[in-house]
């Protein structure tokens, strides 16, 4: 074993520079965090070489003496704090006195400012950690600082470099999520001499939709909560537009961006019930909490924060999300699976009293109007006048196509409603209802059922029966392979009992996570309310298809089924006439 020796200071600087530089877009955040810092209103970047050739920071903050220039350059050197009392109450985005000293390591870095009470500016170069004096230089108030030839003392470093394609990607991406945090501040970005960004000072809504687009635009609805602990505001997606990778997805803290699991997984367990596994949410969030409950000195790249009690960011986050996505409202303008009206005054008062249980599994022997007094489904058929300056969101069924879809019109057009999927929601939210408030209601069977069982499957039975009891059933295991079932939920008494037992203990086995799960108490909730959805096939008359619809418009998240599948789609009269040339 060789020696231990002290490293030196050039070593030490180029070890430090590549936990806070790891690319181009690395030096670039840094950049653009000072710039903020400094108060700056207008900022402009340009690259070269996707910010491998060169990176360009131009601010007009209030810029940096000529006395401080070489400290501004060296390590853990900076003007945000003074002792470690202060690392509790961090308000600015940079602290850690590492960027500029970081990147000087391993680049050639030369920084021009001035200050309002100078007459010129002053310019520092610094190649490789090896700063000259400071030379006047005719400038204007704030700072610019280019970045030349990153990474050219260790080339080792810099063949990991990807292409300047791929490298310039990696800096737009950061310069957009800072232009989010700051819609007050002007941002513009050129990229090998061709101008791709310009946005304007504005507000936060219209910044949010230059940078997201389109397919943002048109899917994105408001978040806003305010309590005495956190303030949360932004933007998500509605469930029917989401994408296929995590792209389009920014938290912020404080207005800096974060990347945390607690906030992933909680948004992630918001839109479970309304997007399918495979599709990710798009997002624009600012949580705003009190400095001293979260902890932004983890990594240098300052990107991952702790939360004091991040049990109760969870938490807050999940449940606000869950309802907004709960209460969709329409637009003036439907879209496709636009959303709900479900605080409709008219629409609660026609449907107080309609249990969520439309029964319609099997033909009954009373009609569904007989079994539901309370409606007036015939009225709702016919639209009558007294209904003329109601709104329904989803309208007045017409008919039943394929014995899958119901027609129906409203004051946009055509609604086409999968009938299964919508009623495979209602059946879930009213189990869902009925577990929160512990009361899922047993229905003991006239004749008992049995099955032959696997070892596995007789094994789960056993070990989470009291997660079985709490969502309605009541089975036994009579040894060595035959699970005997006394009563099941009542609100799917109609089902097959044996498959519904069968697909419920598949799912505890699937999910493998301990029964006071919530996850997996709804797992199970959502594939038992698809035993009890009504089936393709199944002619319905049209007052139920109205009640259907009466229900889904009362129904939070009914613009989903359970597993993320639409449960209707709008077709307006303008769409209509474009398809029969009408007009033209």
């Amino acid at each position: 074993m060789s020696e231990i020796h002290t490293l030196s200071d050039a070593v030490i600087n180029k070890i430090a520079a590549g936990e806070v530089v790891e690319r181009p877009a690395s030096a670039l955040k840094e950049l653009l965090e000072n710039s903020i810092d400094s108060g700056a209103t207008i900022i402009s970047v340009i690259l070269t070489k996707g910010g491998i050739d060169s990176i360009i920071v131009k601010d007009n903050g209030t810029g940096i003496p000529k006395t401080q220039l070489g400290l501004a350059l060296s390590r853990h050197a900076t003007s945000k704090i003074e002792n470690s009392e202060d690392l509790l109450n961090i308000s600015t985005l940079g602290f850690r006195g590492e960027a500029l000293s970081s990147i000087s390591a391993v680049s050639k870095v030369s920084v021009v400012s001035k200050v309002i009470d100078d007459q010129y500016g002053w310019k520092l170069e610094s190649v490789g950690g090896f700063m000259s004096e400071p030379t006047p230089i005719s400038a204007n108030l704030g700072t610019q600082v280019n970045v030349i030839d990153i990474y050219f003392n260790t080339p080792a470093r810099k063949k990991f470099l990807r292409s300047s394609i791929t490298e310039y990607g990696h800096c737009e991406e950061v310069f957009k999520r800072i232009a989010l945090s700051k819609p007050s501040i002007s941002f513009m970005l050129k990229h090998d001499g061709k101008e791709k960004w310009n946005l304007p000072k504005g507000d936060r809504e219209t910044r949010v939709n230059q940078i997201l687009g389109q397919s943002f635009l048109s899917a994105k609805m408001p978040l806003a909560v305010n309590n005495s602990n956190a303030i949360l505001y932004g933007y998500i997606s509605r469930p029917t537009t989401s994408n296929s990778n995590r792209q389009k997805q920014y938290f912020f803290v404080n207005n800096r961006f974060v990347r945390d699991r607690i906030v992933t997984h909680a948004i992630n367990q918001a839109y479970r019930d309304v997007l399918h596994n495979s599709r990710h949410p798009m997002y624009v969030i600012y949580m705003e909490v009190p400095q001293q409950s979260v902890d932004v000195n983890v990594h240098p790249s300052k990107t991952e924060v702790r939360f004091s009690e991040s049990n109760a960011v969870h938490e807050f986050l999940r449940k606000n999300i869950e309802k907004a996505l709960s209460n969709v409202q329409s637009q003036d303008e439907v879209p496709n699976n636009a959303g709900l009206l479900i605080d409709n005054p008219h629409i609660k008062n026609i449907q107080k009293g309609l249990p969520l249980n439309l029964n319609l599994r099997k033909p009954s022997s009373r009609s569904f109007s007989e079994s539901y007094k309370k409606i007036d489904t015939k009225n709702l058929s016919n639209n009558n006048d007294d209904d003329k300056d109601i709104e329904f969101p989803l309208g007045f069924a017409v008919a039943q196509i394929g014995g899958i879809y119901i027609l129906a019109e409203n004051n946009h057009g055509l609604v086409i409603i999968d009938m299964h999927a919508a009623h495979e929601r209602l059946v879930y939210e009213k189990l869902k209802k009925e577990a929160e408030d512990e009361q899922i209601k047993k229905q003991k069977l006239l004749i008992t059922s049995s099955f032959f069982a696997t070892s596995l499957q007789i094994a789960t039975a056993q070990d989470h029966r009291l997660l079985l009891e709490d969502l309605g059933f009541d089975i036994s295991v009579i040894p060595p392979d035959t699970i005997l079932i006394r009563a099941v939920p009542s609100f799917l008494k109609e089902t097959d009992s044996a498959s519904l037992v069968i697909d419920t203990l598949e799912g505890i086995i699937a999910n493998g996570v301990s029964d006071s799960s919530r996850n997996i108490r709804n797992e199970l909730l959502s594939t038992m309310a698809c035993h009890g959805s009504v089936r393709a096939n199944r002619k319905l008359t049209i007052p139920e298809m109205n009640a259907l619809l009466r229900e889904m418009e009362s129904t939070p998240r009914a613009d989903q089924c359970n597993h993320g599948r639409p449960t209707w789609h709008q077709i307006s009269i303008e769409m209509l006439d474009k398809i029969f040339l009408r007009g033209q």
